[in-house]
């Protein structure tokens, strides 16, 4: 039986191993020129366990001195599939992040520098940056991509974006990786990053996604505990390229758990204005107004399109519910809206004058 090792991800001690890889080639994508080379390349036995606490399987055994990551390379561009799929993520990445002209970019491993390039093109950023050893010169980045590992203090940040595509299963340390990126992102900074995704791996029962380089394995709750770990909140999640990988942006994590103080912003705007009607009489707006015993003589109505509603009292505080045009009659000066997702279809019901805030104090 395997001797218990702890997880390197949430420490819990596992002794699960769900699969032995045998005969593996220390470097699964180096290719030998003649044929004696290639029978007589090393080889390596990895047994991976899993932890079943934060579902992340491992290689504990894994020397990363071992492997020569600078004679790794995968080209598969050549496929119309896959560059459509690498095409689309990066327009994808430009739309969802907000970058632009003005924007940093950075990866981490860029191979070829192709998905670089799309980015780059996407955006229109002039200022892209990559790192990878096993850079070839190719499309149109030889200015932009520096031949050799990331390391700490390598580049200034912040970036705007920062790109790791299949850089954390194997290429980077995860003990250090938390200090190495806040260093190189701000609080309206983007994370992207792509893994082989543990849970299609076990699914289709699929070993052949497994090899010696690639030593740990995310699925999407690892991902999260990984990000929360190092800082950062998991944002959006993709299952890319047929289920076999996950597609993930982060961003920085709330600094502050305390909600004490939440409503203190909203409290002093209110406080101005003489006529407030709050837009959107569900959980939201009872619990808000009920905290703050906001009742008719601080906000006078409740406003919503649900026909059922309207005419009924909000329990605790006492409002009545308007219909929309009973709320333009009233002429309200401020409206708080109660979820801000709704804020373009409100704002058409009221002339310009009238002003829009949401429950945390912010003007829409």
């Amino acid at each position: 039986m395997t001797p218990g090792v702890a997880c390197p991800l949430c420490s819990r001690v596992t002794s699960d191993s769900i699969f032995e890889l045998r005969n593996s080639p220390l470097l699964q994508n180096k290719l030998l020129r003649t044929s004696d080379e290639a029978l007589a390349a090393p080889r390596v036995t990895a047994t991976y366990l899993y932890c079943a606490s934060c579902h992340f399987a491992f290689n504990p055994d894994f020397d990363p001195s071992s492997v020569d990551y600078a004679k790794y390379y995968n080209g598969q561009l050549e496929s119309a599939a896959y560059r459509g799929y690498v095409d689309k993520i990066a327009v994808d990445l430009a739309a969802q992040c907000g970058l632009g002209p003005s924007s940093r970019i950075l990866e981490i491993g860029c191979g070829s520098g192709y998905f670089l390039s799309r980015l780059q093109k996407a955006t229109g950023a002039s200022e892209v940056v990559a790192f990878d050893p096993a850079y070839r010169g190719e499309y149109g980045m030889q200015g932009n991509v520096r031949r050799r590992l990331f390391e700490a203090g390598e580049t200034d940040g912040p970036f705007d974006l920062v790109v790791l595509r299949h850089s954390l299963e194997g290429l980077l340390q995860v003990a250090s990786f938390g200090e190495l990126i806040r260093g190189l992102t701000s609080p309206s900074s983007r994370l992207y990053f792509e893994v082989t995704d543990l849970d299609h791996l076990l699914t289709e029962q699929n070993p052949s996604l497994l090899f010696n380089e690639y030593y740990r394995y995310f699925s999407a709750r690892a991902a999260d505990i990984f990000l929360r770990q190092t800082g950062f909140r998991l944002e959006h999640l993709w299952s890319l390229f047929g289920g076999t990988y996950l597609g993930i942006t982060a961003c920085r994590a709330p600094t502050t758990t305390d909600l004490r103080d939440a409503y203190r912003a909203l409290d002093a705007i209110v406080r101005e204005y003489r006529r407030v009607v709050v837009w959107g009489t569900s959980g939201r707006c009872i619990s808000m107004l009920s905290h703050m015993a906001w009742d008719g003589r601080v906000v006078a109505f409740g406003v919503d399109i649900d026909r059922e509603k309207q005419g009924l009292f909000l329990p605790v505080t006492g409002q009545r519910i308007l219909s929309p045009r009973e709320a333009v009659a009233f002429g309200p000066d401020l409206v708080i809206v109660a979820n801000e997702l709704y804020a373009s279809e409100i704002r058409r019901q009221f002339p310009g004058d009238v002003k829009l805030v949401s429950l945390q104090g912010r003007f829409i």
